[in-house]
Formats: C-alpha cells, structure tokens, sequence
C-alpha cells in the first residue's frame, strides 16, 4: 500500500513486495538456523520430509488404495530429494504467487471501498518478456546435460519460466473473459478447475508461451469486431 501511494508501478511493487518477502523468510531461516546448530538446508529438508510424512497419514485416512500408499511410502526418499532440488524454484514461486494475489485483492477491495488506485494498470495486457523464451529453452538444454549441478539449475529455471508463463496465460484468459463479457460464475468455475485439474495449469501455460507467435488477444479483438453479414 505503501509502495503504490509513492506513486510504484504494479511490477514495480510486486518486485519489491517479493524481495522484502525473500528477504524477509531468509533472515528467518538464517535466525533458527543459528539457534538450533542445523544448516538452512538441513532445516528445509526437515520440513520436507515431516510434511511428506504427515501426508502419508492424510493419504491413509483417506480409504486411498493401499498400494498407492505403499508406494509412496516406498519412494519416499526419492520424492524428498526430488522436492529438495526444485525448493529454490518453488519457494520463488510462491512467494511471487502470495504477493501477486494479495496485489489483486487490494485492488479489488479499494475499487469496492470507491478509492482510486495510482497505477490500475491493465494485467489482461501483461506480457512475460519476449527474451524469455531463450532462458526456457537453455534451461531444457541444462536438463539433457549429465551434469547433477546443470540439471539442478535447469529444472529450477524451468520452473519459473512455467509460472511466468502460466501468468500470461491467466492474461489472456482475463482479457477473453473480458472482452466475451463472460459471466463471472463461468469465470470463478473456470479458476476453480485450474485448483482442482492441475494438468489445466499446463494448458494455460501453453498458451502464455504460444502467445509470442500467435498473438491471442489479437485474434480476440479481431474476431469481437466482426459484424454479422
């Protein structure tokens, strides 16, 4: 709030809003770290596998299959050292995921309170740099090395261009809405079964990288100007 009453744009606040926050957890993390002798990473993975344990009695309650269970149990070691290897890139993504959403909601909530907003810039339009491609491509290239280090930097970055994709994708889903003035029942649906159907978050990903050569929400515009013949 602060930030956008000085006058700082929307990715201006949301890139200073996710490194107060990573700078933030850090501190945190660096702090019990001192205080319990175990190095940050020891604690993170700690905190993995406690969660991954806790899981598996949820997925128990749960009446799931019990050779589904068995078998995550039995690769339970392979699942943390997976998580361990893409945390720093899930960390990022989440914390930019928390600030995004709570960016939102401030702006909802001031436009329903009648309070102006300095920069209501216009997030159907945003766009991931076009450069980007180049970093999501390099960072395939790193998985496909025999290099555990290259591999470890690859699937993390890979991560990230995802999400910043999956943000565009979520822009042009906006501005279709938007401009096909779709009701917003079908919206919050639509939202809900990214929720619910991961593999959806793919789809919409796709898009946002498609968008560099096909240009969706042109082909929106172009086709919400057509007059019936």
């Amino acid at each position: 709030a602060e930030l956008i009453r000085r006058g700082f744009g929307f990715v201006q606040t949301l890139a200073i809003g996710v490194a107060a926050l990573a700078l933030l957890g850090t501190v945190f993390l660096l702090y019990d770290s001192l205080r319990t002798g175990l190095s940050p990473w020891r604690m993170v993975e700690s905190y993995l596998a406690n969660s991954l344990q806790e899981n598996l009695k949820l997925y128990a309650e749960l009446d799931l299959p019990p050779e589904q269970v068995a078998f995550i149990r039995d690769n339970a070691p392979k699942l943390l050292r997976f998580f361990m290897t893409i945390f720093p890139s899930i960390a990022l993504v989440s914390i930019v995921a928390c600030i995004w959403a709570n960016l939102l909601a401030g702006r909802f909530l001031l436009r329903i309170g009648g309070i102006g907003v300095v920069d209501d810039v216009d997030l159907s339009l945003w766009k991931a740099p076009e450069r980007l491609i180049w970093v999501l491509i390099a960072s395939g290239g790193f998985l496909i090395l025999p290099v555990e280090a290259t591999q470890i930097i690859g699937i993390n970055v890979l991560i990230v261009c995802a999400f910043l994709y999956l943000l565009q994708g979520l822009s042009i889903a906006g501005f279709f809405f938007r401009a096909k003035n779709v009701p917003a029942l079908v919206r919050f649906l639509f939202y809900a079964l990214l929720v619910l159907q991961q593999y959806l978050l793919i789809i919409v990903a796709a898009f946002g990288m498609f968008d560099l050569w096909v240009d969706f929400r042109r082909f929106i515009r172009r086709r919400g100007n057509q007059t019936p013949s």
